[in-house]
């Protein structure tokens, strides 16, 4: 599922891609959205019926670090990035 959610993500930014890095920048905040939701609703059931309670922190913790990670690549190869981010 995660794979094919990727391609259609990708497909869908280079389709998008000739309205300019705006348009991209939506993508990749719906897309943000739409995995946080998920990361929330899969701790949420982790904390509830899990055999250990405090698998939900994994989930969250593991998420978050790789947050911050694609955050770190996409400022320091790509300077732009900023830019794009701030001009909105």
């Amino acid at each position: 599922m995660n794979v094919s959610a990727g391609i259609i993500v990708f497909i869908l930014s280079m389709s998008l891609i000739e309205y300019g890095p705006v348009i991209s920048l939506y993508v990749v905040g719906i897309t943000a959205v739409i995995g946080a939701l998920q990361v929330l609703i899969r701790a949420g059931f982790e904390k509830k019926y899990a055999e250990n309670p405090n698998d939900y922190l994994y989930t969250i913790l593991e998420s978050l670090t790789g947050t911050i990670i694609l955050i770190t690549l996409g400022v320091s190869l790509f300077p732009d990035f900023v830019s794009v981010i701030f001009t909105i």
